[in-house]
């Protein structure tokens, strides 16, 4: 004979308002089942009817803060129960997935627990904020040198992971002059470890290697050339 259980949630991890599949066990043949969140004293968040003792459910994961959270399988006959854990990933939102290094990026987030939430850049710390009393924050954030492409933007306590976009810049300095005159060239956002090939005019005047987080410094001697730009 079976007892009550719970053998697997899936996913183990999910946001507000997103469906999970809850599979297990309980005692009575056929019997009615009752699934509470966090306490068997709540109200169900859903019922039904076992096939035999085979109980495979889908169940919304309700409004909460995010973290840790406990799934209760009841046997309603038997008053039998087990409980599983689900994290439950608080909510953020990026107003801009694209931009270049230094770009400044707001973020915004919901169903935090109160207090501070550290938000990482391919997991590294970029950035504090204080979640209040509704689980809500404001803050952005700087883009960190990083090499052309997709980065992770995460944060702790668990969200739902973000991606952002870097794309390259180019700085030159000064941007008008004499022939022959020295200009100062700085990159960001390229591909890692890269060869780049500088043109003026169509003809190249640089070939800098972006270092492994995109980034180079260069100059080159403006060539013989007519005005305007």
């Amino acid at each position: 004979m079976s007892e009550t259980a719970i053998t697997s949630i899936e996913p183990r991890s999910a946001p507000v308002g997103a469906s999970i599949q809850v599979s297990g066990t309980i005692s009575t043949q056929d019997g009615e089942y009752a699934i509470h969140w966090d306490t068997t004293e709540s109200k169900p968040i859903v019922t039904g009817k076992a096939k035999g003792q085979e109980v495979r459910q889908t169940v919304t994961v309700p409004s909460a803060v995010g973290g840790q959270h406990q799934i209760f399988l009841v046997d309603v006959a038997e008053k039998a129960s087990a409980s599983s854990a689900l994290t439950v990933l608080a909510k953020t939102e990026l107003a801009l997935v694209t931009g270049s290094v230094g770009t400044k990026v707001p973020i915004t987030g919901a169903n935090f627990p109160a207090g501070v939430v550290s938000i990482q850049y391919d997991g590294e710390k970029v950035a504090e904020a204080n979640a209040n009393d509704k689980g809500t924050f404001r803050s952005s954030f700087t883009v960190p040198h990083s090499a052309a492409g997709q980065h992770k933007v995460t944060t702790d306590p668990p969200s739902r992971e973000h991606v952002f976009s870097v794309t390259p810049s180019l700085v030159a300095s000064p941007t008008s002059g004499t022939v022959r005159q020295d200009v100062k060239l700085e990159g960001s956002g390229f591909p890692a470890a890269r060869k780049v090939s500088v043109r003026y005019d169509g003809s190249e005047v640089a070939a800098p290697t972006a270092d492994a987080k995109g980034s180079f410094q260069a100059s080159f001697a403006v060539p013989a050339s007519t005005d305007g730009e």
